[in-house]
């Protein structure tokens, strides 16, 4: 029996309750959506994701730089996706840089770039990151994690919108709208002086913040029908839902790996070895999936 989208979400339980997941190979007929689910960090209706989505529709259309926070795994990046999509510069490039990963001593080649002969092996010119998304939207991730240098080196191109590449002579403009995204707690790392305050405060014009799923149990069942219906397409299959135990456990655990570790375990579920049988527990690492009451 399929699941009926148009049921209050009050009655997605008992539905639920009354339907196994069955798997089976063949292949669907046609490949199924969902009314919220043009984005999978937005699926839901609940209080929290309702007052998310009309915030996003407000600063989708402006330019102002905006910044992200929220635990690992609530959808940040698909977020940052969602506002450029969603903006004046949607036709132009989406570059995303990973604060984390990025040394210092690559920091100025790799965003602002350099020319040729700058050091041994350049042997040709390169725009870097920065230029790269000329008219579009830059996305720093993890941007809590940067070093003292790296920050300084942010906090001048954000502010002038230009830089010198190395080895060159001349600073070089840019044109892109910033977004920011990090799981830390900016505020206590700027009183603890870890983080720059002027830093801060040039990327915390506008503010997103994403609570963790356990916040927002009410939304499980659309995530849940999302993913398993992307999965039904990608992996060939036929699950129509979760059987009372599996659901049970999926209500009351606490998701600390948030969305992503939700659609981690049904993709695990959806790939599983399993020939018309019923699904009688869900398993997450490091064991079974326990319920926490």
């Amino acid at each position: 029996m399929a699941l009926d989208h148009r049921r209050p979400r009050a009655r997605w339980r008992d539905e639920l309750n009354k339907t196994a997941l069955h798997v089976g190979y063949d292949a669907l007929s046609e490949s199924h959506g969902h009314p919220n689910s043009k984005n999978g960090c937005l699926i839901g209706d609940s209080a929290p994701m309702v007052r998310i989505k009309r915030r996003l529709e407000q600063v989708s259309a402006t330019d102002c730089t905006v910044l992200i926070t929220g635990e690992t795994g609530t959808g940040k990046e698909r977020v940052a996706e969602h506002i450029h999509q969603h903006s004046p510069r949607q036709g132009k490039p989406l570059v995303r840089i990973n604060c984390a990963a990025l040394p210092d001593g690559l920091l100025e080649s790799e965003l602002f770039g350099y020319e040729r002969g700058a050091f041994t092996g350049a042997n040709a010119s390169y725009e870097g990151k920065l230029k790269l998304a000329e008219g579009g939207t830059v996305f720093f991730d993890e941007i809590g994690d940067m070093s003292p240098y790296a920050q300084a080196k942010i906090l001048r191109v954000i502010e002038t919108k230009e830089a010198y590449r190395l080895g060159g002579r001349r600073s070089i403009p840019f044109d892109f709208r910033v977004l920011g995204a990090t799981n830390q707690d900016l505020e206590r790392l700027v009183a603890e002086n870890r983080f720059r305050k002027d830093l801060f405060f040039r990327l915390d014009v506008a503010r997103i913040h994403l609570p963790p799923l356990k916040e927002r149990k009410e939304d499980i069942p659309l995530l849940v029908d999302h993913y398993l219906k992307t999965y039904n397409t990608r992996f060939r299959r036929q699950i129509e839902g979760l059987t009372p135990e599996a659901w049970s456990c999926v209500l009351h655990y606490q998701w600390p790996g948030n969305v992503r570790e939700l659609n981690n375990v049904l993709a695990r579920i959806s790939r599983a070895p399993c020939k018309g049988t019923v699904f009688q527990r869900v398993r997450t690492p490091p064991g079974n999936f326990r319920s926490s009451r």
